[in-house]
């Protein structure tokens, strides 16, 4: 099924359920002048058309494909940079955390002081791991810094 035999409305519909699954929120961005409650019952009545559960799940597969081929190619590149003894510790953490991150394994938030805390346990287990005798605190990495 493709979005040509939607109607505007619908597909509009359809694009902003896939932005954020709500029916009623997405039917009010599809028809602006409609009700709340109106939204509350035509959502979901035209989440159940054939049509758009047709399109809607055309994309979420064609989404899906294309982000798993994006975060696999991110976490290789992250893994490079980890592995790479080349690279300053810093930069090594720091594509670390971001892996991590990708891979859904940091839902819990740090505070600031914690999240210095635990990159100075993992320098310490850096330097143990590969005998490095670094000088240089933890501290002074830029803990927001991208890479």
């Amino acid at each position: 099924m493709t979005t040509t035999t939607l109607s505007l409305s619908h597909q509009k519909f359809v694009q902003a359920y896939l932005r954020r699954p709500n029916a009623a929120a997405a039917y009010r961005m599809a028809y602006p002048g409609a009700g709340q409650g109106t939204a509350r019952q035509a959502g979901p009545r035209l989440l159940k058309r054939p049509e758009v559960m047709a399109e809607l799940t055309r994309l979420r597969e064609i989404g899906q494909a294309a982000a798993v081929l994006d975060l696999a190619r991110k976490r290789a590149w992250l893994a490079g940079i980890v592995n790479d003894p080349g690279q300053k510790t810093g930069d090594r953490l720091r594509a670390l955390k971001l892996d991590a991150e990708l891979a859904g394994d940091m839902e819990v938030s740090l505070s600031h002081e914690k999240e210095a805390e635990l990159y100075e346990a993992l320098e310490q287990l850096c330097k143990i791991t590969h005998g490095e005798r670094r000088k240089e605190s933890m501290a002074a990495v830029d803990l927001g810094g991208g890479i």
